[in-house]
């Protein structure tokens, strides 16, 4: 089931997928930027537990590594000090990251 509205979409995914952990938010102009990186990552989507972003040039992120991101909606800083472990690179350049405390 899906609702769009404007450009938020939210989506309650399917009741036979028991992978998902929680519900994914898709917010256009929210981006992630690791700390010591220049380029920042367009966020595909956001939940409770983690984030997943879209890298178009792979090869950085490595799977079981932890990195330092702050979130930014479109120029303003949203979020600060947010430390993510990478647990799914995608060949397709979707990198899955789940919030670390």
């Amino acid at each position: 089931m899906s609702d769009k509205t404007s450009d938020f979409s939210f989506s309650l995914g399917d009741e036979d997928s028991n992978k998902r952990q929680a519900y994914r938010a898709s917010i256009p102009g929210l981006r992630l930027l690791v700390q010591g990186r220049k380029t920042g990552y367009a966020v595909k989507d956001l939940s409770a537990t983690g984030v997943a972003i879209a890298d178009s040039s792979p090869g950085f992120f490595q799977k079981d590594t932890r990195y330092s991101c702050q979130l930014f909606m479109g120029k303003q800083l949203f979020l600060d000090n947010l430390d993510v472990l990478v647990v799914h690179v995608l060949d397709s350049g979707l990198v899955g990251c789940t919030f670390q405390d």
